[in-house]
């Protein structure tokens, strides 16, 4: 080339910048799961909370032509969360779910809200393929991923949102196949 550069040089120094960029991006989705800030706590109640989530994903969900139905909680049901992270989560999960639902002939995602003893379940379940049991503690390892275009981090960062509020999240086989999260936060703050 005219400036002295040969163009392996070229190709070396816009390799550094791709690889850079992937680095940078690598190192803002692992802040995701270790800044997760601590949970502002305030008084949610559960059908409207269910309801804003129905707002949030049915028509991303209709666009895809996934079925959608959402169980709502008795009235009256108020727990203490973060509304926003707890959102995130679900969201998160439903997409999870919608991606897995896709590949069945009559794809599906459902969404219920119920009180169990002294904690508030949220069930997200999905007639997808399912997820083999020798899977079920990798999926929610950072960056572990199966999707060709996933990051690996929408089931670690929802499970550490279930931890911070002090629940849990854990998967088991939907009841007429695919895959079923439970997320579980308690009703009273034990902290």
């Amino acid at each position: 080339t005219q400036d002295g550069s040969s163009p392996d040089a070229a190709d070396a120094i816009a390799a550094i910048g791709r690889r850079s960029h992937h680095l940078m991006s690598f190192v803002e989705r692992y802040r995701q799961i270790a800044d997760l800030p601590a949970p502002a706590l305030c008084t949610v109640r559960a059908a409207a909370f269910v309801t804003d989530m129905n707002a949030l994903i049915q028509p991303a969900l209709a666009a895809r032509a996934i079925a959608y139905r959402s169980a709502l909680p008795p009235p009256g049901l108020v727990f203490q969360a973060d509304a926003a992270l707890l959102s995130q989560a679900l969201i998160n999960l439903l997409h999870n779910a919608a991606d897995a639902a896709a590949a069945a002939a009559h794809p599906l995602v459902t969404l219920a809200c119920a009180p169990q003893g002294d904690s508030i379940v949220f069930t997200v379940t999905d007639n997808g393929p399912g997820i083999p049991p020798e899977r079920r503690e990798e999926i929610f390892l950072p960056f572990f991923t199966t999707k060709s275009r996933g990051a690996g981090i929408g089931l670690p960062l929802a499970r550490q949102i279930a931890l911070t509020h002090g629940g849990h999240l854990r998967v088991k086989d939907g009841p007429r196949g695919g895959t079923c999260f439970r997320l579980a936060l308690p009703l009273m703050d034990r902290r």
